[in-house]
């Protein structure tokens, strides 16, 4: 089996905002929002992978985990 590890780490101006345990956009309008953290989402789970974000020091960092099982190619 492999694994393949993304983890990746940006600035934050300001405290995430989550409601109902999902991150909620900062921008103006919601309607020009993208929808980034919800197709990668997706994307892990269709592959049954792992997904986690969280905030340290002014830090987002969002960490996936997706498997290979050779055994399924």
């Amino acid at each position: 089996m492999g694994v393949l590890y993304i983890e990746s780490r940006n600035p934050l101006k300001e405290p995430l905002k989550r409601g109902n345990g999902k991150l909620l956009s900062k921008k103006r309008s919601y309607k020009k929002t993208g929808y980034g953290i919800y197709n990668i989402s997706q994307i892990v789970k269709k592959h049954k992978g792992t997904m986690t974000f969280k905030e340290n020091d002014g830090i987002f960092i969002l960490q996936i985990l997706l498997y290979n099982n050779v055994n399924e190619v």
